[in-house]
Order: structure tokens, then C-alpha cells, then sequence
């Protein structure tokens, strides 16, 4: 039982040191080595625990998401009645709170221009959420399509993003969320006066929720 006890509060201060390390280093310079240096434990045990940078980069994402979801989940008096929806609730928060501070925008910025996108790094999350929208609007739509699409999704996802922070374009939060939550959609072949009304909605309803003590790294 001490045994277990130990593992695990040394895996958690390793995955909070990495937060912190990300943050004040982004994603580029935040190194495993840097990881173990401030928490004070032999560059081994970091990978005994997480054997790769991109694989701790992937828990913080999901961590994060799924904090997001269910803060969104929590308020059931908002009637966030469709999986499109909520998913677009959830993207507003996420990319206000990824976007709007400096430190947070540097470590996505350079984690969206590695030569592979994150999306394997969320997918364990975002295949579901895409999935309920084949549900929830009875789409006819193959596992093999289900999977091309993804793949598509998250290339434009990355091309926009790479784009974006070349300053290409001068875009809000919303009108990013608006841009990227239409892509998967769009996909589908979900009708566009649903999908232009989940988003007006979403844009409105996200005022209503409280997003303190969500955090990404610190």
C-alpha cells in the first residue's frame, strides 16, 4: 500500500512539474531532462512513468478537455441539448483559455507546428465527441469514412492554426471557434441552419459558465 501511495504521488508531482516547466519553457525547450532538474528526481523515473514528452503532453491535453466537458456537463439548467453543441460550449472555453494567455498560446503555437498534428494526442477524447454527432443527428457514416474524416479534420485544424499564428489572419476567439467547430460538420453533411444555430447559441450560452479554476498548465 506505501508502495502504490508513493508511486502514484510521485507520478502527480512529475505530471505538475512538467505543467510548470511547460509553461515557463514551452513546448520546444520544456525537455524531459528539465522535468526531472525541477522535480528533483533522476531523468529515469520520469520515463518509467511517462516515456515520452508527447506522451505527458497528451494526458495534460486530455486532462484539460475533459475538465472543460464537465464543467460544461455540470450546468444542465443551460439545456445544451446536442453533442454539436456542447462541443462547440466546450471549444470557446477551451481555446479562451489556450489563446488568451501568453504563456498557454506559445506552448500550443509550438506544439500545433511539429510535423504531425495533436490529434492522436486528443483522439482518445475527440473520436467520441465526433462520434455522438453521427448519433445524435442519425448520420450514415462508415467506421473507414468516421477515420478519414478525422484525419482530414485535424490537418485543417493544424494548417489553420499555423496560418493563424503567422498573423495571417486577425481573428476573434469566437470567430476561430466558429471556423473550426463548422469543419467536422461540414464533413458529415450535417444541415448548415443546425449547425450556424448550435453555433450562434454556443457563443451566447458560454457567458453563463463559470470557468474558474480551469486551468491548462498553472
Amino acid at each position: 500500500m506505501e508502495v502504490a501511495m508513493e508511486e502514484k504521488n510521485s507520478r502527480e508531482k512529475i505530471y505538475a512539474t512538467a505543467k510548470e516547466v511547460f509553461y515557463a519553457e514551452g513546448y520546444i525547450k520544456g525537455t524531459i531532462k528539465k522535468i526531472a532538474e525541477r522535480a528533483q528526481v533522476p531523468q529515469g523515473l520520469v520515463t518509467y512513468y511517462f516515456k515520452t514528452k508527447d506522451q505527458l503532453v497528451s494526458m495534460i491535453l486530455k486532462d484539460f478537455y475533459r475538465s472543460i466537458q464537465n464543467r460544461v456537463d455540470s450546468y444542465s439548467e443551460l439545456n445544451i441539448t446536442n453533442s454539436l453543441y456542447r462541443q462547440i460550449v466546450v471549444s470557446h472555453i477551451y481555446y479562451e483559455i489556450l489563446l488568451s494567455n501568453e504563456n498557454n498560446c506559445v506552448f500550443f503555437k509550438e506544439l500545433r507546428q511539429k510535423k504531425h498534428s495533436n490529434y492522436e494526442m486528443l483522439r482518445e477524447v475527440t473520436d467520441v465527441v465526433y462520434w455522438n454527432y453521427i448519433e445524435d443527428f442519425n448520420l450514415s457514416i462508415s467506421k473507414q469514412e468516421f477515420d478519414i474524416f478525422m484525419v482530414m479534420q485535424s490537418a485543417a485544424r493544424r494548417d489553420f492554426f499555423i496560418n493563424y499564428f503567422e498573423d495571417r489572419w486577425k481573428l476573434s476567439i469566437p470567430d476561430i471557434v466558429n471556423i473550426i467547430e463548422a469543419i467536422v460538420p461540414r464533413l458529415f453533411r450535417i444541415d448548415q441552419n443546425v449547425v450556424d444555430s448550435c453555433l450562434f447559441q454556443g457563443q451566447n450560452i458560454v457567458r453563463e459558465i463559470n470557468t474558474e479554476g480551469i486551468c491548462f498548465l498553472v
